[in-house]
């Protein structure tokens, strides 16, 4: 949680349209920050490194990495880092896989792209119970 007692968020996806999407779903949650978007695995690991945000929306895709392989990192700087695996390719073989590195949402962006604001409420309030 930042020193705002907003609950920190970081968008990782290489493009700059889903990421404006995104931004335009999320920035109604009044308990969200959005702290950024990175568009590489690079940035978006040196990303959490400094900020530790609460959440994560991660992209499977990225052009320097993996999704499962920034997935793992991030789950090493902040186990308790909430991470919303966005994928176009979405399929129980890659889902199971994101699920077993410690993913905690698993979303289609052709198909589950509008419930990203009801999932991430529902991450808010159970985190907001843990600091009561």
């Amino acid at each position: 949680m930042h020193n705002s007692g907003l609950f920190t968020l970081l968008i990782i996806d290489d493009s700059l349209l889903v990421g404006k999407r995104l931004i335009e779903l999320i920035k109604p949650i009044s308990s969200i920050k959005i702290i950024g978007q990175a568009t590489t695995a690079k940035q978006g690991i040196e990303f959490c490194k400094t900020q530790k945000p609460d959440i994560v929306l991660l992209d499977v895709s990225l052009p320097d990495g993996k999704g499962l392989d920034v997935l793992l990192q991030l789950k090493k700087i902040k186990e308790e880092t909430e991470v919303i695996i966005l994928s176009n390719s979405a399929g129980t073989i890659v889902e199971n896989k994101f699920n077993a590195a410690g993913a905690n949402y698993f979303l289609d962006k052709t198909q589950d792209f509008m419930l990203l604001p009801a999932v991430i409420e529902k991450i808010v309030e159970a985190k907001s119970n843990n600091y009561l």
